[in-house]
C-alpha cells in the first residue's frame, strides 16, 4: 500500500522532500482511542458513582447551625467553602470578587509566534468560543458543559478561596475540542515522578493521572516551597470566627440586658397566709405547693401577648426590668471596628465593599474602590486570561494551525456604560489614527474596536493616511458625577478676606 501511494505521488511530480514526508505520515501508527474526558466531575463523591442514585446535595441547615462550629474537624479548603456560604462577610467578598472582576465582554484572537495576527486562527477560535457558549455536545442529549462566563465564575471562586484554578479541554470522538470544563482544585494532588511534578485527581479513594496536555492548572502567588497553592483568604478564618462569636455574644447580651423583660415579685408573707394550714405544717408539701405556684405565675406571664391585660392580687407585684442607665455602646463600636478591619484585611477586600465603612467619607470609599479594582484585576482578570489563552491555544493547534491565542477580558470599571462613551470615542480615535499611519493592520483595528474580523469586502485602510489631521485634539467631556472624580479639598472660600 505504501509503495502504491508513493508511485501516485511520484507520477504527479512530487519533490523528493514531499515523498519523504508522505512516507513518514503513512507509516505513522494509528492513534489510540480517544477519551472524551480524562477528569471525573468533581461534584462526585466516588469514582464509581452508582447510576441509580441521586447525586448528593449539600445542605448546611444554617437556620439551626452555629457558624462557629463549621471550623471543627475539617480541612482548610472545606472550611473556606462552607464559610463562603454561611458567613455574610466572606460570601459578600466572594460575590463581589466575581461580579466586579468578570466583565461582560472579552476579545479573543490568534497570533503567529512572531506576534503578527493570524486571521485563520482568529476566525477559528472565535467560532469555537461561540460553540462553547451556545452549542452542546455533538452527540446530542443534555449539555452539562458550562459557558465561558459560567466557567469563569467557577474558576474565579476557586481562585479567591483556594488560590488556584484548574480546567480541562474536553475532546470529542474525533479528538477535537468540544468544551471547557472547570475542576475543583482541592481534588488535585501532585506527585514527583520522572523529575516532574505530575498532577493526579484524588476522588473517593481513586487516583486518576492528569498528565495530559488537555489539563491546565494556574496558581495565584505560588510559593516556591510547596507544590500546592495557598489560599489568599485563609487568614480571614480566625477574624471571621471571632466576629461570629462577638455577634453571638452581642445577641445574647441584647436579649438579656437591653430588651425589657417582666419581673414578678411575690410577697412571701401574704402568699404564705393564703396557704392552707395543713400544707404549711408539712415542709415537703409546702415546698411542692410553692414550686407549683411559681410555675403557674411564670407560665401565665410568659404566655401574655402585648395587648393582654394582667389582673393580679396585691400579693404579686409586676414591673419591667431593664439595664438602667448603663451602656457599653462605645466599647461595642470599638471592638466591632477592630474585628471588621481584621476581617476585611484577611478577605483581601476593602471595607467599603463589605459595607464596613458606613461612616467614612466619599473620598475614602472611592480610593478603596480603586484599590479593589486593581486587586481584582491582578488576582482574577489576568489569571483568567492566562488559563483561557493556554487552553484555547491548544484548541487552535489541534486543528493544525501553528499559532497561539490571546484571550482578554475587558478591564473592570465602576463607571456606568453611558459615562464611558466619551472614553470609548477617544480610544476609537486613537486606534483609527494608528490605522491611518499603518502602525496596525485592518484586522487588528477591527478586533480592537468590534472584537471581530473585518467583514468581507471591507476597504483596506492601513497606511492610507485617511486621518487628515492626526494630531487634532479630541474633546472628551466627562460628567464628573462619579465618586472617583470628587475633589479631595473642601468647598471653603480660598480668597483673601477684606
Amino acid at each position: 500500500m505504501l509503495d502504491s501511494l508513493l508511485q501516485k505521488f511520484k507520477a504527479r511530480g512530487a519533490s523528493p522532500q514531499a515523498l519523504e514526508f508522505a512516507a513518514s505520515v503513512v507509516e505513522m501508527p494509528a492513534p489510540p482511542k480517544a477519551r472524551s474526558s480524562a477528569v471525573l466531575p468533581t461534584y462526585l463523591r466516588s469514582a464509581n458513582q452508582s447510576p441509580d442514585t441521586f447525586l448528593q446535595q449539600d445542605d448546611l441547615r444554617l437556620a439551626n447551625t452555629d457558624i462557629e462550629t463549621l471550623r471543627f474537624g475539617q480541612t482548610t479548603s472545606a472550611t473556606l467553602r462552607q464559610l463562603a456560604k454561611a458567613s455574610p462577610d466572606l460570601s459578600a467578598a466572594a460575590s463581589a470578587f466575581n461580579r466586579v472582576g468578570i466583565p461582560e465582554k472579552y476579545t479573543v484572537l490568534s497570533r503567529n509566534l512572531d506576534g503578527t495576527l493570524n486571521e485563520p486562527g482568529t476566525q477559528l477560535i472565535q467560532e469555537l468560543c461561540r460553540r462553547f457558549d451556545l452549542l452542546g455536545p455533538t452527540d446530542g442529549g443534555y449539555s452539562a458543559y458550562p459557558s465561558i462566563r459560567s466557567n469563569s465564575e467557577s474558576l474565579g471562586k476557586e481562585l479567591y478561596l483556594l488560590g488556584a484554578c484548574a480546567m480541562e479541554v474536553v475532546l470529542n470522538k474525533a479528538r477535537l475540542p468540544e468544551a471547557l470544563m472547570p475542576i475543583a482544585v482541592d481534588t488535585i494532588k501532585f506527585k514527583y515522578q520522572k523529575k516532574r511534578r505530575i498532577p493526579f485527581q484524588s476522588l473517593g479513594g481513586e487516583e486518576i493521572s492528569l498528565d495530559f496536555p488537555t489539563f491546565f492548572y494556574i496558581s495565584l502567588d505560588q510559593s516556591l516551597r510547596t507544590a500546592y497553592a495557598d489560599s489568599p483568604v485563609e487568614s480571614c478564618i480566625q477574624p471571621m470566627v471571632a466576629s461570629q462569636a462577638f455577634a453571638s455574644d452581642l445577641r445574647r447580651v441584647f436579649r438579656r440586658a437591653i430588651s425589657p423583660r417582666i419581673k414578678a415579685k411575690l410577697s412571701h408573707e401574704k402568699w404564705l397566709a393564703s396557704v392552707p394550714s395543713e400544707t404549711r405544717a408539712n415542709p415537703d408539701e409546702l415546698e411542692a405547693y410553692q414550686n407549683r405556684a411559681i410555675s403557674q405565675i411564670e407560665t401565665l406571664i410568659n404566655g401574655l401577648n402585648p395587648e393582654d391585660a394582667l389582673i393580679i392580687w396585691d400579693i404579686l407585684e409586676v414591673e419591667y426590668l431593664n439595664n438602667g442607665n448603663t451602656t457599653l455602646s462605645d466599647e461595642y463600636k470599638i471592638f466591632s471596628s477592630i474585628l471588621n478591619s481584621k476581617l476585611a484585611a484577611g478577605a483581601k477586600t476593602m471595607p467599603a465593599i463589605l459595607g464596613h465603612e458606613s461612616l467614612g467619607s466619599q473620598n475614602i470609599a472611592s480610593t478603596q474602590a480603586m484599590l479593589y479594582l486593581k486587586t481584582v484585576e491582578g488576582a482574577l482578570v489576568y489569571k483568567l486570561n492566562e488559563i483561557y489563552s493556554r487552553a484555547l491555544t491548544l484548541c487552535v493547534r489541534l486543528y493544525g494551525i501553528d499559532a497561539v491565542v490571546e484571550f482578554r477580558y475587558d478591564k473592570p470599571n465602576l463607571r456606568p456604560e453611558s459615562e464611558l462613551e466619551a472614553f470609548t470615542s477617544m480610544r476609537q480615535s486613537r486606534i483609527l489614527e494608528q490605522l491611518s499611519l499603518g502602525m496596525i493592520t485592518d484586522a487588528e483595528a477591527n478586533l480592537d474596536l468590534t472584537g471581530t474580523l473585518p467583514p468581507a469586502g471591507a476597504p483596506k485602510l492601513s497606511g492610507t493616511m485617511f486621518k487628515t489631521s492626526p494630531t487634532q485634539n479630541i474633546s472628551t467631556p466627562e460628567s464628573n458625577t462619579g465618586a472617583l472624580e470628587q475633589d479631595l479639598s473642601g468647598d471653603a472660600p480660598r480668597g483673601k478676606k477684606s
